[in-house]
């Protein structure tokens, strides 16, 4: 039996310097010897997104979280790869569970409202644009996708509105 601890080490090491091949190794190696020690496989789901592994960070993060259901950092990464395959479903999901167990987290809020907007889920989007400016009241960049997703709504005075809020904060905004 190798040490893990030394895999570890070498796979954090090998990470800190960009050596992700290495780091895979060495991750890999201690998750074989200690498949459910959470840290070594969360890191190697971190190794295989940096050499471009999608599948195989999807597949190893949701090991991770049916051991450890509220890893919130897994939920955001796993629902992060999910939305850039286009499965928004399953990333959807993965950001409802971010927000509920971090509920101040903007960042999730709005890849929860962007992935329903692409779904066409109108009213969804809305609603958590809309949470995410409780959050991040003075953002005029959620203020700005507000507008736009009224104006394509044909909701022009709510738009109209949105657009006002904008140009009272940013004279020069070049969209508005």
């Amino acid at each position: 039996m190798t040490d893990v601890n030394t895999h570890y080490q070498a796979g954090l090491r090998a990470y800190r310097e960009k050596n992700f091949a290495a780091a895979k190794y060495h991750f890999e190696t201690a998750t074989a010897e200690q498949p459910y020690n959470l840290s070594t496989r969360y890191n190697l789901a971190l190794t295989y997104i940096k050499l471009d592994e999608p599948y195989a960070a999807i597949e190893c993060l949701k090991r991770l979280l049916a051991d450890e259901p509220n890893f919130t950092d897994a939920h955001h990464n796993v629902a992060n790869l999910l939305y850039q395959q286009q499965r928004l479903a399953e990333a959807i999901l993965h950001y409802l569970q971010v927000v509920a167990l971090e509920p101040e987290n903007a960042e999730a809020y709005y890849n929860l409202a962007t992935a329903y907007l692409q779904q066409a889920e109108h009213d969804k989007a809305r609603f958590y644009y809309r949470r995410l400016l409780t959050l991040t009241p003075h953002d005029m960049n959620i203020q700005f996708n507000l507008a736009v997703l009224e104006e394509q709504l044909q909701n022009y005075q709510q738009a109209i509105e949105y657009y006002h809020i904008i140009l009272q904060h940013q004279p020069k905004h070049v969209a508005t």
